[in-house]
Parts: C-alpha cells; sequence; structure tokens
C-alpha cells in the first residue's frame, strides 16, 4: 500500500512540475514548434514519466 501511496505522490507532483514547465515555455501550435522544442518537449516527458513510475527511487 505504502509503494501505491508513494507512486500517486510521485505522479501528482510531476504532473504539476510539467503543468509549470509548459506555462514557462509558452503555448504553440505544433506546426510552430522548432526541432529543439520537440526534442526538448520529448526529453521532459520521458524524465517525468521515469521519474514518476520508478519503484527503485
Amino acid at each position: 500500500m505504502k509503494v501505491y501511496l508513494i507512486l500517486f505522490f510521485r505522479s501528482v507532483v510531476t504532473y504539476f512540475v510539467l503543468v509549470v514547465l509548459t506555462r514557462i515555455m509558452g503555448r504553440k501550435q505544433i506546426s510552430q514548434l522548432t526541432y529543439f522544442d520537440y526534442v526538448v518537449g520529448i526529453t521532459i516527458g520521458s524524465i517525468a514519466s521515469v521519474a514518476s513510475l520508478d519503484k527503485k527511487c
């Protein structure tokens, strides 16, 4: 049960961090994104998913 609670807490915190990062980066349409912005977005999403779902940490 404790593992699920930690996993839930990490997911909620990661969600809010991603919302803040999205606000900082600004809103752009997909067609207006540069290649660098696209890669940064994918990287941030990947790091967030590992941080929220990794049971070892």
